[in-house]
């Protein structure tokens, strides 16, 4: 059975494009003003509406009766994998040992945009309850090697868009004591193109031409939900612990192979399990103008085991496929810190570590994945009362990708892909808030 593992991570999504607790989540999309931090804090802060998908308890400690914000964070991936051997053996006889014709190094660099919307409003007369809504790209993956890549036959092309909606109310118990909680919807669009070697008897090598391709679409719906705890003692520090539920899609699509032969198109569908996680944050007024901030969040990436592909039992690739993921749990710790200059203008920087949640052996060219690091800086602009401006930058810098995997392709022969590369992001974002 051919193996169809990049359609899972397609289907759960970074980009290889990067993401934030690991793997393919995208922490960008929360807010601008936050990724100038690297993230550092945002469970703990109550100074913008991007709090609908960090913190609900957090929005009540937003100035004025209400706010919105809308931005975009633009990014750019760098991936350049280098080949590193792979080769092809036949099924019968494991040890012999072919080349793949092809190149020897495939690009899949390419420009993306993660929108954030939020909208928050203060009802209820003396009662300190907030209600909003708010819009972002949580997950999401963008990848097209090179057709002559020697390692298309792991990935030739992966994409995904998952988006979330979120609904949430944020309640003041006391003085210093705030809860929040609230579902999230999510619509997940996908598609994977997977080339599929053709031997050349006797010598069972493939060459690009005489590649065929896998095609796999999918989309789903999927509810989960979320809960939060602010909690702001005195007037210099807060504190924010956030769980964000597990969500499991059925994704459902067609799979199709371009051969003219019996069986070459079928029905598809698998489970994706995306994990849950937990995120605690600090923030200290350390001086009246600095305020220093961290966060730790550990995300269940463990939930994520093997998948099984349900296909027709006519399908020319078989009735269905299993591939194993065999994730680990991951966490991320970032440090960083706001500074007023004046009334008008905020710096920011921070940094932030993320633990890759891939383990040798199953990691995939669809996300080509390692420990990361996140390096940025900010600013914001209170041009008019009421109005702001936030700008962003940060680098995503991959620790090196090592990636060997061993998997049977056309019933014929197993490919064994052999590639390594030190993937890369740049993050350039703007947003403009409102407070009413």
């Amino acid at each position: 059975m051919n193996r169809l593992h990049t359609f899972v991570c397609l289907a759960l999504g970074t980009l290889s494009l990067p993401a934030a607790a690991g793997s393919f989540y995208l922490p960008a999309s929360d807010s601008t003003a936050a990724m100038g931090r690297a993230f550092a804090g945002q469970a703990a802060l109550g100074i913008d509406a991007s709090s609908v998908m960090t913190n609900p308890a957090a929005l009540t400690r937003l100035p004025g009766d209400g706010q919105w914000l809308i931005g975009v964070n633009a990014l750019r991936t760098h991936v350049h994998l280098r080949d590193q051997g792979s080769n092809i053996s036949p099924l019968a006889d494991p040890s012999t040992q072919l080349d793949i014709l092809g190149n020897e190094s495939g690009n899949a660099s390419a420009p993306a945009g993660l929108p954030n919307l939020a909208w928050a409003q203060r009802i209820g007369g003396e009662r300190n309850l907030w209600l909003g809504v708010g819009v972002q790209a949580p997950y999401g993956l963008g990848i097209e090697y090179d057709n002559a890549f020697k390692g298309r036959y792991d990935t030739r092309e992966a994409r995904l868009r998952v988006i979330d909606l979120s609904a949430v109310a944020g309640l003041q118990l006391t003085d210093t004591l705030s809860v929040g909680g609230g579902i999230n919807v999510q619509r997940t669009d996908a598609r994977l193109e997977q080339a599929l070697p053709i031997p050349r008897f006797p010598n069972l090598v493939p060459g690009a031409t005489d590649d065929l391709a896998l095609i796999i679409t999918g989309d789903s719906y999927a509810v989960g939900g979320n809960l939060g705890l602010h909690f702001k003692p005195n007037d210099d520090w807060q504190f924010g612990l956030t769980y964000r539920s597990a969500i499991t899609h059925k994704v459902e699509g067609d799979a199709r192979v371009d051969a003219p032969i019996p069986g070459n198109s079928s029905p598809m569908s698998v489970k994706l399990h995306l994990p849950d996680s937990v995120a605690a944050s600090a923030a200290w007024k350390a001086t009246e103008d600095l305020t220093l901030l961290a966060e730790l969040k550990w995300v269940n990436w463990s939930r994520l085991k093997n998948l099984t592909f349900q296909f027709d039992p006519s399908f020319a690739l078989g009735p269905r496929g299993l591939k194993p993921d065999d994730y680990r749990d991951g966490y991320s710790l970032a440090l960083g810190a706001d500074y007023r200059l004046n009334p008008q203008w905020t710096v920011r920087a921070g940094y932030q570590y993320e633990q890759t949640p891939t383990i040798n052996g199953n990691r995939s060219t669809d996300v080509p994945d390692a420990n990361r690091h996140w390096f940025a800086v900010g600013a914001s602009w209170a041009f008019q009362p009421g109005w702001g401006l936030d700008m962003s930058y940060a680098r995503l810098q991959f620790e090196n990708v090592v990636i060997n995997r061993n998997d049977a392709s056309s019933g014929v022969v197993n490919v064994n892909t052999h590639v390594t590369g030190r993937p890369s992001a740049d993050f350039l974002g703007m947003a403009v808030r409102r407070a009413f």
